[in-house]
C-alpha cells in the first residue's frame, strides 16, 4: 500500500459514512492491487453473498461498474453471527476506483460524490505512478554514475544539494553522494587552479562555463597524476548547474610514454642493425670480389684442366657467399619495409634466357633433362627485370638442387590471350618451375614461404642453404600483385606456379638497338683505394679490350679525369682524403659545359640509401661488389651506347 495515504482512506471513510473504504488499482498483469483502506483489519475477511454463493472480491476491479449496488454478508470474527451489508464499487475506466461497505441497508450516498471521489483517487495514483517513475529513473541513473571508472560530480545552482559519485569523491576529498553545492564548488576550484592551461581562471572565463564546455588537464596534489577535466552546463539557459567529469589519465600517459620510448628503442635498434648490416655488407663483399674476379680470371687464363676445376671451385664458392649476403640483405630491407622496385621496360623472354644459361651447364653436369619454353610472341613488358630474374634463379636453384635424376622445365605462357577491353595494355603471364625431385610433405609445404625455414633438418644438412630464398620470392611476387602456388609430393617432384601481371611498354627503337660488338674499346678508369680490388676489375676489362687506368682516391680522380676524361669511370665510395661521393660532385662541377663523363659506382654499399645517395651525388649508375661478369657487361654496353 502506499505509505501515509492511511489517513486519507479514513478522512473518505467518515465522509461517506461507510463501515469499510478501500482504494485500488490495476497491476500490469491485469490484477488489483490495494493502494489504501481503511480500516486495515477488514482487508484479510472473507465477504459472501446471501445463500451463499460467490461474494465479492478485491481484484475484481477489471469487471467492476460503477454504483454497482450489491447485498452481501459479512463474516464477524469470534461467532457465527451474519450482518448484512450494502457493497459499491466505483471504477475509474477500470484502472482505478474506490470499494466502500455499509453495514446497513441504508441508500449509499450519492453518485456524484462517488464520482469525484474515484476521479480524485485516478489523479492520486497516476500522480504517484510519475513520482514511483521518477524516482526509480534517479536511482537507476544515480547507480550508473556510482558505477562509473570516471570521476562525476553534479554541481547545482539556487542552492540546491550536488552530487559526487564514489571516483569523484575519491579524488576531491568528499563524501560520495548528495553534497552541498557550495563546499562541492569550492572544491572543484583547486581543479581549475591547477589546470595546466588556465592556471588562473578569470571571471569571464568563469561566466563562460556557464554557458558553454569547458576542458582541460589539471594536476592537483600530486603532480604525477594527471587528470583530464571536462565541464559541461546543465540547461544552459534555465542555469541549473554543471556536470564535471575528471577522467585519470595517469597511466594513460604513462602507457604513451613506455610506447613512445619502446618506439624509439626499436628505431634506434633498427638502425643499428642496418648501420651493422651496411658495414657487414661492405666488408665481406671486398674479399668476395677479390675471390670471385680473379677466379673467373684464373679460370679464363690456366691450361691445366684440373686447376681450371680449382679455380671454378673457388669463383662458384665466392658466388654463393655472395647469394647469401644478397639474400640476408633483402630479407632486411623488406622488414623494413624498405624495399622497392625499380619498374622500367625489358624482355621476358631475354630474362628467361639469361637465367636459363647458367642451369643448362649444370643440367651437362648432372646428367638432367633441361627445356625453357618461352612463347615467341611476347610484347615488351614494364617491370623490374632484374627482381623477376631474383625470383626465377631462386626456383630453378632449388629445382636443380633437389633433383637427382629427370629433369626441370621452365614453362611461360599468357593466361589472357584474349583480355576485356578495359584490361588492354597489360598482360598476365604464368611461369611454372617443374622438377622430377624429391618433392614435399603437407607439413614441409605448410612453412615453405616462412624466413630462415627450410623442408626439414635433413634438408639443411644435405643440400645446404639460409631458408631465405623462398621468402624472398613470396614477397617479392607479392609486391609486383602476382601470387605464388607450389604442388608437391613426396617423390613426385615439385611444381611453383607464379601469376604475373604487367603492363605493356610503349615501343622504343632505341629499346630495339643492339650494341655494335665493332665498336672500339674504352678507356676506363678504376678508383679504389684497395689494390686489389683494382686488380680484379683491371684484369677483367683488359681481357675484353679496354684500356684501364688507376686511382687510388677521390682526390686523384678528380686529377685524372679533369686531365683526360676517360670514357667511364667506375668509382669505389669509402677511401681515403677524399670519397667517392664527393669526389663525383667536384667533377660535375668542373666538367660543367664539358662533356659528361659516366661515373659508375663500384661499391660494397648495396642498400637503397647507399643507392639514392649516389643518384644524388651525381653518379649515373651502381654496381655492388662482388662485381659479376654480367653485371660489368651490361653496365660496359649501356655506357659504350650513349659515346
Amino acid at each position: 500500500m502506499i505509505e501515509g495515504y492511511g489517513a486519507y482512506a479514513e478522512r473518505v471513510r467518515l465522509l461517506l459514512g461507510a463501515d469499510f473504504i478501500c482504494f485500488w488499482s490495476l497491476l500490469p498483469d491485469g490484477s488489483a492491487q490495494v493502494r489504501a483502506c481503511s480500516p486495515t483489519d477488514w482487508l484479510d475477511r472473507p465477504f459472501a453473498a446471501p445463500g451463499g454463493e460467490p461474494g465479492v472480491t478485491l481484484a475484481r476491479g477489471e469487471s467492476a461498474r460503477r454504483h454497482l449496488p450489491m447485498q452481501a454478508r459479512r463474516v464477524l470474527p469470534g461467532n457465527a453471527r451474519e450482518k448484512h451489508l450494502v457493497v459499491h464499487a466505483c471504477a475509474d475506466q477500470a484502472n482505478s476506483g474506490l470499494f466502500a461497505a455499509w453495514l446497513s441497508a441504508d441508500a449509499p450516498p450519492s453518485s456524484a460524490l462517488l464520482d469525484v471521489l474515484a476521479a480524485n483517487w485516478a489523479m492520486v495514483v497516476k500522480g504517484q505512478d510519475k513520482i514511483d517513475r521518477t524516482a526509480t529513473a534517479w536511482l537507476q541513473l544515480g547507480a550508473l554514475v556510482d558505477a562509473l571508472p570516471l570521476g562525476v560530480a553534479v554541481v547545482s545552482s539556487g542552492g540546491r544539494p550536488g552530487r559526487v559519485n564514489l571516483p569523484a569523491a575519491q579524488r576531491l576529498g568528499l563524501p560520495a553522494g548528495e553534497v552541498d553545492s557550495g563546499v562541492l564548488a569550492q572544491a572543484l576550484g583547486q581543479w581549475v587552479r591547477a589546470a595546466d592551461n588556465h592556471p588562473d581562471f578569470a571571471p569571464e572565463v568563469v561566466e563562460q562555463l556557464a554557458h558553454t564546455p569547458a576542458r582541460f588537464v589539471a594536476r592537483y596534489r600530486n603532480p604525477e597524476s594527471i587528470v583530464d577535466v571536462a565541464i559541461t552546463p546543465i540547461a544552459a539557459a534555465l542555469g541549473l548547474g554543471w556536470v564535471w567529469l575528471l577522467r585519470d589519465m595517469t597511466k594513460e600517459q604513462q602507457d604513451a610514454r613506455r610506447l613512445q620510448q619502446a618506439l624509439d628503442e626499436a628505431a634506434l635498434a633498427s638502425s643499428a642493425k642496418s648501420a651493422f648490416l651496411a658495414t657487414m655488407s661492405h666488408e665481406l663483399r671486398t674479399p668476395l670480389n677479390a675471390l670471385s674476379g680473379f677466379g673467373r680470371v684464373l679460370e679464363d687464363t690456366l691450361e691445366n684442366s684440373e686447376q681450371q676445376r680449382q679455380a671454378r671451385f673457388v669463383r662458384e664458392a665466392a658466388e654463393t657467399l655472395t647469394t647469401i649476403l644478397n639474400d640476408v640483405l633483402d630479407a632486411a630491407k623488406i622488414e623494413a619495409g624498405k624495399f622497392h622496385l625499380d619498374v622500367r621496360p625489358f624482355s621476358m623472354g631475354q630474362v628467361v634466357d639469361s637465367c636459363a644459361s647458367p642451369f643448362r651447364v649444370i643440367a651437362v653436369e648432372k646428367h638432367l633433362d633441361f627445356e625453357a619454353l618461352v612463347p615467341q610472341a611476347l610484347p615488351e613488358l614494364m617491370g623490374d627485370p632484374v627482381r623477376v630474374r631474383q625470383v626465377l634463379t631462386n626456383l630453378l636453384s632449388n629445382a636443380f638442387k633437389f633433383t637427382a635424376a629427370g629433369g626441370v622445365r621452365i614453362v611461360l605462357d599468357r593466361v589472357d590471350e584474349e583480355p576485356d577491353r578495359d584490361r588492354e595494355g597489360r598482360v598476365t603471364l604464368r611461369i611454372r618451375v617443374v622438377d622430377t625431385g624429391i618433392g614435399m610433405t603437407p607439413e614441409q609445404l605448410d612453412r615453405l614461404f616462412k624466413p630462415f625455414e627450410q623442408a626439414s633438418r635433413s634438408t639443411a644438412a644435405l643440400y645446404g642453404g639460409t631458408g631465405l630464398g623462398l621468402s624472398i620470392v613470396k614477397a617479392l611476387v607479392d609486391m609486383m600483385g602476382g601470387a605464388v602456388e607450389v604442388r608437391s609430393a613426396p617423390g613426385e617432384g615439385t611444381t611453383f606456379s607464379l601469376l604475373l601481371p604487367f603492363e605493356c611498354a610503349v615501343p622504343s627503337a632505341q629499346a630495339a638497338a643492339t650494341p655494335d660488338a665493332g665498336e672500339p674499346p674504352m678507356r676506363v678508369l678504376v678508383v679504389d683505394d684497395f689494390h686489389v680490388n683494382r686488380a680484379v676489375l683491371r684484369a677483367l676489362l683488359q681481357r675484353r679490350g679496354h684500356a684501364v687506368t688507376e686511382a687510388e682516391d677521390g682526390l686523384e680522380a678528380v686529377d685524372r679525369v679533369c686531365a683526360d676524361p676517360p670514357d667511364l669511370v667506375f668509382m669505389d665510395l669509402d677511401m681515403p682524403r677524399l670519397d667517392g661521393l664527393e669526389a663525383t660532385r667536384r667533377i660535375r662541377q668542373l666538367e660543367e659545359g664539358r662533356r659528361h663523363t659516366p661515373i659508375v659506382a663500384l661499391t660494397g654499399k648495396a642498400f637503397e640509401e647507399d643507392i639514392r645517395r649516389t643518384r644524388d651525388a651525381g653518379m649515373d649508375a651502381h654496381v655492388a661488389k662482388p662485381v659479376q661478369l654480367p653485371d660489368l657487361v651490361r653496365t660496359l654496353r649501356q655506357f659504350r651506347r650513349r659515346r
